[in-house]
């Protein structure tokens, strides 16, 4: 009875008609929004339980624009900020130019350098161009070239508040601005997951409630009252209290942030 387990079963008849391809398009627009932002978190290594404001995304049509809206929550949970932005105005965004000298050798051969001065001159709406279409003609002296965007490397400076990747096409831009709201909930996310690795040591039940102490400074106190309903729903906690010393609890440090947790049972 090949029922009794998917691993006796049948792998499925491939059946073209199935296929979504807008699906598979919008699914690989959000890998790549979030793998871009992701990677900009990373350089700036800010946590990704760290909340943050925005991430803004150039939108030039309303068919990449409808692609974004449909999978707006996954970018919202992968990347763990408040909101996707749309900007249909560009000009905030400052793109830089370089050859790539080894592909365009092969290409280009004596007029190489010509071509590469061309390039590094361009103008910001050449650059757009060059992005949107993959391509741009020019004219190098008396000759017409296809400037080819594999040929080029294009970067974005990044914008006050912001840091700005581009990568094939497409560009975004992370707002990184954290305020003592958002930092707050970035030490309450820390604190959950703390708690919850400690329960899991412990070996209590996912059904055990428990009570929790904490040392730390007024400042992260007050960010844990804050977030208390929070902290409190996602690890079972009964009471959540501080102490001035904790003597059997975990050291917990990441960022400017220290504090000891202890946790028990609930009786």
């Amino acid at each position: 009875d090949t029922s009794a387990s998917v691993h006796l079963a049948d792998y499925p008849v491939y059946n073209a008609a199935m296929v979504d391809k807008a699906l598979e398009e919008r699914m690989e627009l959000a890998q790549k929004v979030c793998s871009m932002g992701l990677s900009l978190r990373k350089r700036e290594m800010i946590r990704v339980r760290q909340p943050l404001p925005k991430i803004m995304i150039p939108c030039l049509t309303d068919d990449f624009a409808g692609k974004i809206k449909a999978v707006e929550n996954l970018i919202l949970s992968e990347l763990n900020v408040k909101a996707v932005e749309l900007l249909s105005d560009t000009s905030m965004f400052v793109k830089q130019i370089k050859p790539d000298f080894k592909k365009m050798g092969p290409r280009y051969g004596k007029d190489m350098k010509a071509v590469a001065a061309y390039i590094q001159a361009m103008s910001q709406e050449e650059i757009a161009s060059l992005e949107k279409d993959g391509s741009l003609a020019v004219v190098v002296g008396e000759k017409e070239f296809t400037i080819q965007v594999e040929d080029v490397n294009i970067s974005t400076q990044d914008v006050e508040g912001s840091v700005v990747l581009s990568l094939d096409g497409l560009t975004v831009a992370l707002d990184i601005v954290i305020d003592e709201k958002l930092k707050g909930e970035g030490i309450a996310r820390e604190v959950v997951n703390r708690i919850q690795n400690m329960r899991k040591e412990a070996d209590f039940n996912v059904s055990d409630r428990i009570d929790v102490t904490i040392c730390a400074e007024d400042e992260i106190k007050c960010a844990i009252d804050t977030n208390n309903d929070y902290i409190c729903s996602e690890t079972l906690t009964h009471s959540l209290t501080f102490a001035d010393t904790i003597s059997d609890g975990e050291s917990v440090e990441f960022d400017d942030v220290k504090m000891i947790i202890n946790i028990k049972k609930h009786d």
